[in-house]
């Protein structure tokens, strides 16, 4: 029999033990927004596009849906701008909900306490009308895209149905590629028939809340992605009171897994990607799986991680010009030619080893009393003037040439020179 203080011993452990699991138990994931039904939103939490919002929230972003229109709703209107019809009447009306339903995937508003959550909630949103219910002639799908091409939109979100005729697919595949080509990111969800390989678009493929392949949904090449396509939540248009509150169904469909991608998109271009980038960025960190998946699951958060801004560009090498000084015309001035170098009375100045010259150019005779002052080595030149031009030298406002100052200094040196012949004339004297 065991003793009554082991068993107590032994409950209280297994007490205590029970106690540390519960606690040690992770909490089950909380809603990511104050918006009622977000935990409910099992494709935004598998893309992790919470985690990316400290990022970005594709602010200055506008996503048009090609698709059946966006219903005026609740968690949408806010951020509904104006749109196109390629089929006539409202783009902002919305028969089926399809439409709807999209947009509100891909940006609904969030954090207002109403309904769901967008994967980027800060963007714009524009209804381009194609088709109406499920089924289209595929006219209104190249004039939707045709309008994208000039209007230019960041994102494109093309809704495809699977009644898309099959004459009109060639047609589509070019307004894709031309709408690629000029910049506009692209997005497509994969449908079977509708080959997307080696167009610029990021071709979606759907996958289920367990990670396998929605139905209904194609696979992609090795540039597509997956993202959350099966049992989705979203804003759609109440049979009875469009703009109900309760106005808010599962769909399944590759346009839904779209929606997601396209979400993901507008993020990578609010931070500054461009259509490439974006796409890349979604492809290289993708959760592999198993699956025609592509590159994998996207994983918002971790693309916008990864995204880093191009540096700014160097600044412009500072470039110096040379400027050679030209000695302005000094009015007044004589023309350069031989100098006359100002000396004291009683000195002649010459630059002439030969001796002073008349203006004749014929050899000059000293006077009495007068000895030839020499000019000193390179003051000529100066008081001729510098064979190039040089700037002239500014006193009292006015430019003087170099010269004047080389006379200057010429002039001192005859002064030193009369001085000392004067000087050494008494010295030598007879008293």
């Amino acid at each position: 029999m065991v003793p009554v203080d082991r068993r107590r011993s032994a409950l209280l452990v297994v007490l205590v033990t029970g106690l540390v699991l519960m606690l040690a138990r992770p909490a089950a994931a909380a809603a990511p927004t104050n918006d009622p039904r977000s935990d409910e939103q099992w494709g935004l939490l598998d893309t992790k596009a919470p985690q990316a919002w400290a990022k970005g929230r594709g602010a200055g972003v506008s996503i048009a849906v090609v698709s059946t229109g966006i219903a005026k709703h609740e968690d949408l209107t806010a951020k509904l701008d104006a749109g196109f019809s390629g089929v006539g009447g409202d783009a902002a009306s919305d028969a089926s909900g399809r439409g709807t339903h999209l947009a509100g995937i891909a940006a609904a508003t969030t954090d207002n306490s109403i309904g769901i959550a967008g994967v980027a909630p800060d963007a714009r949103l524009l209804p381009y009308k194609a088709f109406e219910g499920n089924t289209t002639d595929g006219n209104g799908h190249i004039q939707a895209l045709n309008k994208a091409s000039s209007a230019k939109p960041a994102v494109v979100l093309v809704d495809v149905p699977s009644s898309y005729p099959a004459s009109k697919r060639d047609p589509l595949r070019q307004a894709l590629k031309v709408l690629g080509d000029s910049g506009i990111s692209v997005v497509v969800g994969a449908q079977d028939g509708l080959s997307l390989d080696e167009l610029p678009v990021l071709a979606v493929a759907a996958t289920t809340s367990s990670g396998g392949q929605a139905p209904g949904t194609a696979g992609v090449g090795g540039r597509g992605v997956a993202a959350p396509g099966g049992g989705i939540i979203s804003t759609d248009k109440d049979s009875l009171l469009p703009t109900a509150p309760d106005a808010y169904e599962e769909r399944s469909g590759t346009g839904q897994a779209a929606a997601h991608a396209a979400g993901a998109v507008a993020i990578l271009r609010g931070l500054g990607a461009s259509s490439g980038q974006a796409a890349d960025l979604l492809r290289s960190t993708a959760r592999k799986s198993s699956g025609s998946f592509g590159a994998g699951i996207i994983d918002v958060a971790a693309a916008a991680a990864a995204y880093k801004a191009a540096p700014p560009p160097p600044p412009a090498a500072a470039t110096t010009t040379t400027t050679k000084a030209v000695a302005k015309p000094v009015a007044g001035a004589k023309p350069k030619g031989p100098a006359a170098t100002l000396v004291p009375p009683g000195a002649v100045a010459s630059a002439d080893p030969a001796g002073p010259t008349l203006a004749t150019g014929e050899p000059a005779e000293l006077g009495d009393g007068q000895e030839e002052a020499v000019v000193p080595p390179g003051a000529e030149e100066f008081a001729n003037g510098p064979e190039s031009p040089g700037a002239g030298l500014v006193v009292g406002g006015r430019e003087r040439p170099w010269g004047t100052l080389a006379v200057g200094f010429g002039a001192l040196f005859g002064v030193g020179t009369a001085l000392s012949i004067t000087f050494r004339r008494l010295a030598d004297a007879p008293i």
